[in-house]
C-alpha cells in the first residue's frame, strides 16, 4: 500500500498531520454528500480534509476530492477546481464551518523521515512534535504538548524489548494505547 495523504489540522499558522483520533463527529464525505472514488493510490478514501483550530472553534477548513459528473454542494458550498495536482482529487470545497466532533486526537508536525513507512498513515510517534487536542461538540477544550511522552514512546517502539520495560515504561505505553486501536470502537486511525 502507498503512504496515504493525512488529514491536516491548521493551528497557529502551522500544518499538523492528524494522526490518531478517538471520538465521534469528524467530517465524513459519504455521510454528507457522496462516496468519492479513490483519487490515487495515496488517497484510497477519495478525499482529504483540512481542519483548523481558531480560538476555541474546531472547523472544517477545506476538503479536496474528485467527483464523477456534476459535484454536489457539500456543507452548503459548491466545489471549485484546484489549480494544480493533488493526490486526493481535482476539486476543493471551502466550507469553513464548525464540525461537531467530541473526543480527542493527536496531531504531529515534522515527520522523522527515517521512520517513514511507505504504506498507510504515519503513527504519531514518528513525528518530532505531537499535541493532544480535546474537543467537546466542536469546541476545543484543551491542547496539551505531548512531545516528551511521544519521544519516550518512540524510543520504546524503535527499541522493542517488551520484557525489559520498566513499570513506568509500561504505563507510558498503556497511555499511548488508549489512543491506539483496541476494539476499534469510536476510533479512527488515520
Amino acid at each position: 500500500m502507498t503512504g496515504q495523504a493525512h488529514d491536516v489540522v491548521l493551528l497557529e499558522h502551522r500544518d499538523f498531520k492528524l494522526c490518531t483520533v478517538r471520538g465521534t463527529g469528524l467530517f465524513e464525505m459519504e455521510k454528507v454528500a457522496f462516496r468519492p472514488p479513490p483519487a490515487s493510490t495515496a488517497c484510497w478514501r477519495g478525499y482529504c480534509v483540512t481542519y483548523a483550530i481558531e480560538e476555541s472553534d474546531f472547523l472544517v477548513d477545506s476538503i479536496v476530492t474528485s467527483c464523477p459528473g456534476t459535484p454536489p454542494a457539500v456543507m452548503g458550498v459548491q466545489a471549485e477546481k484546484l489549480d494544480g495536482p493533488h493526490p486526493c482529487g481535482n476539486l476543493v470545497y471551502r466550507p469553513r464551518q464548525q464540525v461537531e466532533f467530541t473526543g480527542r486526537f493527536l496531531i504531529g508536525h515534522d515527520l522523522i523521515r527515517t521512520l517513514y513507512v511507505h504504506g498507510g498513515f504515519q503513527d504519531a510517534w514518528k513525528f518530532n512534535e505531537v499535541l493532544e487536542v480535546k474537543v467537546q461538540s466542536g469546541q476545543v477544550l484543551q491542547i496539551t504538548d505531548r512531545t516528551l511522552e511521544i519521544s519516550r514512546v518512540r524510543d520504546l517502539m524503535v527499541n522493542r524489548v517488551p520484557e525489559k520495560h520498566s513499570a513506568e515504561q509500561k504505563k507510558l505505553l498503556q497511555w499511548y494505547q488508549t489512543l491506539e486501536p483496541s476494539d476499534g470502537e469510536g476510533l479512527i486511525l488515520l
